[in-house]
């Protein structure tokens, strides 16, 4: 009973941040993980690697205006 105190204070942090993440993963209706969104408007999956999400994320909006481009 001593330890519930002390394993409180450290597990509820964790609680806490779960909640949260699940708050945003529901509002950004994000159905699979990992995921980073960016912009608070486009999710790249299959990453939890910030870097390797911006450079997918760069090389997506790269592709998008070379093909807008090539339609005009």
């Amino acid at each position: 009973a001593r330890r519930g105190p002390e394993l409180k204070a450290k597990v509820q942090p964790m609680v806490l941040q779960a909640a949260a993440g699940l708050r945003l993963a529901s509002y950004y209706q994000l159905e699979k993980l990992p995921a980073i969104v960016i912009n608070g408007r486009t999710a790249v999956f299959g990453t939890t690697d910030v870097d390797v999400a911006i450079a997918r994320y760069q090389e997506r909006a790269q592709r998008r205006s070379s093909a807008a481009g090539q339609q005009r």
